[in-house]
Protein backbone atom coordinates (compact mmCIF):
# COMPACT_ATOMS: atom_id res chain seq x y z
CA UNK A 1 0.00 0.00 0.00
CA UNK A 2 1.65 3.40 -0.91
CA UNK A 3 1.48 6.42 1.25
CA UNK A 4 -1.54 7.99 -0.48
CA UNK A 5 -3.87 4.79 0.54
CA UNK A 6 -2.14 4.56 4.12
CA UNK A 7 -3.14 8.11 5.05
CA UNK A 8 -6.74 7.67 3.50
CA UNK A 9 -7.31 4.66 5.90
CA UNK A 10 -5.74 6.24 8.58
CA UNK A 11 -8.18 9.31 8.18
CA UNK A 12 -10.96 7.35 7.96
CA UNK A 13 -10.05 5.57 11.67
CA UNK A 14 -8.93 8.62 13.05
CA UNK A 15 -12.32 10.68 11.52
CA UNK A 16 -14.70 7.37 12.77
CA UNK A 17 -12.53 7.44 16.66
CA UNK A 18 -13.25 11.25 16.67
CA UNK A 19 -16.69 10.95 15.38
CA UNK A 20 -18.06 8.54 18.57
CA UNK A 21 -20.78 9.46 21.10
CA UNK A 22 -22.83 11.72 18.86
CA UNK A 23 -19.77 13.97 17.19
CA UNK A 24 -19.94 14.35 13.80
CA UNK A 25 -17.44 15.26 11.01
CA UNK A 26 -17.94 18.88 11.71
CA UNK A 27 -16.34 18.22 14.88
CA UNK A 28 -13.53 15.45 13.60
CA UNK A 29 -12.31 18.68 11.45
CA UNK A 30 -12.52 21.06 13.99
CA UNK A 31 -10.34 18.94 16.44
CA UNK A 32 -7.95 18.56 13.31
CA UNK A 33 -7.56 22.28 12.65
CA UNK A 34 -9.56 22.10 8.85
CA UNK A 35 -12.80 23.10 7.86
CA UNK A 36 -15.34 20.81 7.21
CA UNK A 37 -15.49 21.02 3.49
CA UNK A 38 -11.26 20.09 3.43
CA UNK A 39 -12.16 17.09 5.64
CA UNK A 40 -14.59 16.04 3.16
CA UNK A 41 -12.07 16.26 0.56
CA UNK A 42 -10.03 14.51 1.94
CA UNK A 43 -12.05 11.46 2.86
CA UNK A 44 -13.27 11.33 -0.67
CA UNK A 45 -9.79 10.76 -2.19
CA UNK A 46 -7.81 14.09 -2.20
CA UNK A 47 -4.25 13.27 -1.84
CA UNK A 48 -2.97 14.46 1.96
CA UNK A 49 0.21 16.23 1.26
CA UNK A 50 3.15 15.93 4.22
CA UNK A 51 2.19 19.17 5.84
CA UNK A 52 -1.26 18.27 6.18
CA UNK A 53 -0.38 14.61 7.62
CA UNK A 54 1.72 16.51 10.08
CA UNK A 55 -0.65 18.71 10.86
CA UNK A 56 -3.37 16.37 11.51
CA UNK A 57 -0.57 14.56 13.82
CA UNK A 58 0.07 17.34 15.78
CA UNK A 59 -3.95 18.80 16.11
CA UNK A 60 -4.67 14.94 17.36
CA UNK A 61 -1.54 14.49 19.34
CA UNK A 62 -0.21 11.73 17.29
CA UNK A 63 3.08 10.94 17.11
CA UNK A 64 5.04 12.02 14.12
CA UNK A 65 5.04 10.11 11.06
CA UNK A 66 1.80 7.81 12.84
CA UNK A 67 -0.35 9.01 9.31
CA UNK A 68 2.36 7.34 7.59
CA UNK A 69 2.60 3.47 8.76
CA UNK A 70 0.05 1.24 8.79
CA UNK A 71 -1.56 0.11 12.16
CA UNK A 72 -2.73 -3.35 13.35
CA UNK A 73 -6.71 -2.92 13.44
CA UNK A 74 -8.48 -4.17 16.93
CA UNK A 75 -11.74 -5.24 17.19
CA UNK A 76 -11.90 -5.02 13.30
CA UNK A 77 -14.92 -7.40 13.93
CA UNK A 78 -16.85 -4.83 16.01
CA UNK A 79 -16.07 -1.70 13.80
CA UNK A 80 -13.27 -0.44 16.18
CA UNK A 81 -11.20 1.25 14.15
CA UNK A 82 -7.24 1.05 14.64
CA UNK A 83 -5.51 2.30 17.88
CA UNK A 84 -2.73 5.38 17.98
CA UNK A 85 -0.69 6.11 20.75
CA UNK A 86 -0.79 9.68 21.93
CA UNK A 87 2.72 11.00 22.51
CA UNK A 88 3.24 13.05 25.40
CA UNK A 89 6.20 14.64 26.85
CA UNK A 90 7.00 16.61 29.51
CA UNK A 91 8.63 19.71 28.35
CA UNK A 92 10.19 19.92 32.34
CA UNK A 93 11.72 16.61 31.86
CA UNK A 94 12.66 16.88 28.32
CA UNK A 95 14.94 20.21 29.94
CA UNK A 96 16.10 17.98 32.56
CA UNK A 97 16.92 15.25 30.04
CA UNK A 98 18.99 17.35 27.19
CA UNK A 99 21.20 19.03 30.47
CA UNK A 100 21.64 15.33 31.80
CA UNK A 101 23.21 14.33 28.76
CA UNK A 102 25.33 17.22 28.17
CA UNK A 103 26.65 16.94 31.55
CA UNK A 104 27.14 12.93 31.55
CA UNK A 105 28.88 13.36 28.07
CA UNK A 106 30.75 15.90 30.03
CA UNK A 107 31.99 13.90 32.95
CA UNK A 108 32.69 11.20 30.95
CA UNK A 109 35.00 13.19 28.62
CA UNK A 110 33.01 11.97 25.26
CA UNK A 111 32.08 14.17 22.63
CA UNK A 112 28.24 13.44 21.24
CA UNK A 113 25.54 15.92 19.12
CA UNK A 114 22.19 15.44 19.58
CA UNK A 115 21.26 16.43 16.36
CA UNK A 116 23.33 13.78 15.42
CA UNK A 117 22.00 11.30 17.50
CA UNK A 118 19.06 11.74 19.98
CA UNK A 119 19.41 8.32 21.30
CA UNK A 120 21.02 9.07 24.34
CA UNK A 121 18.64 12.06 25.17
CA UNK A 122 15.72 9.34 24.55
CA UNK A 123 17.65 7.23 27.23
CA UNK A 124 17.92 10.16 29.67
CA UNK A 125 14.23 11.28 29.11
CA UNK A 126 13.13 7.40 29.85
CA UNK A 127 15.26 7.57 32.92
CA UNK A 128 13.87 10.99 34.32
CA UNK A 129 10.76 9.65 34.00
CA UNK A 130 11.38 6.35 35.64
CA UNK A 131 12.68 7.89 38.72
CA UNK A 132 9.78 10.95 38.49
CA UNK A 133 12.83 13.68 38.44
CA UNK A 134 12.68 16.72 36.73
CA UNK A 135 15.94 17.98 37.30
CA UNK A 136 19.42 17.24 37.48
CA UNK A 137 21.24 15.97 40.25
CA UNK A 138 24.71 14.89 41.41
CA UNK A 139 22.95 11.35 42.77
CA UNK A 140 20.84 10.87 39.08
CA UNK A 141 24.02 12.29 37.15
CA UNK A 142 26.60 9.73 38.69
CA UNK A 143 23.67 6.78 38.15
CA UNK A 144 22.96 7.83 34.67
CA UNK A 145 26.67 8.41 33.55
CA UNK A 146 27.59 4.25 35.11
CA UNK A 147 24.64 3.63 32.95
CA UNK A 148 25.58 5.28 29.88
CA UNK A 149 28.73 3.99 29.81
CA UNK A 150 27.34 0.34 30.45
CA UNK A 151 24.97 0.64 27.67
CA UNK A 152 28.32 2.43 25.74
CA UNK A 153 30.53 -0.37 26.31
CA UNK A 154 28.14 -2.57 25.37
CA UNK A 155 27.92 -1.51 22.13
CA UNK A 156 31.51 -1.34 21.62
CA UNK A 157 31.89 -4.87 22.02
CA UNK A 158 28.91 -5.89 20.09
CA UNK A 159 30.60 -3.61 16.96
CA UNK A 160 34.02 -5.69 17.97
CA UNK A 161 31.93 -8.56 17.49
CA UNK A 162 30.69 -7.72 13.84
CA UNK A 163 27.38 -7.15 15.21
CA UNK A 164 25.15 -4.19 13.46
CA UNK A 165 22.64 -3.34 16.56
CA UNK A 166 24.02 0.54 17.18
CA UNK A 167 21.67 1.20 20.20
CA UNK A 168 22.77 4.14 21.61
CA UNK A 169 23.80 6.17 18.18
CA UNK A 170 26.65 5.94 16.11
CA UNK A 171 28.56 9.32 16.37
CA UNK A 172 32.34 8.84 17.50
CA UNK A 173 32.34 8.94 20.91
CA UNK A 174 36.17 8.66 21.63
CA UNK A 175 37.37 11.12 24.24
CA UNK A 176 37.87 14.41 23.58
CA UNK A 177 42.18 14.76 23.50
CA UNK A 178 42.09 11.47 20.93
CA UNK A 179 39.54 13.01 18.28
CA UNK A 180 41.64 15.85 18.40
CA UNK A 181 44.75 14.21 17.83
CA UNK A 182 43.44 11.54 15.43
Amino acid sequence: MDVTAIRSTNLQALVADLTRGGRNKRDAALALGMSGSYLSQLLGGKPMGNDVARKIEEAARLGHGWMDREHAATGVRDGTPPTYQVLRMDPETIAAAISLVRHTFALLELEHDNEDDGTPLAFAYEYLMERQEQQVTPDNLIDFSKRLAQKLRGNDENAAQGGNDRGIGGSDRRPRERREAG
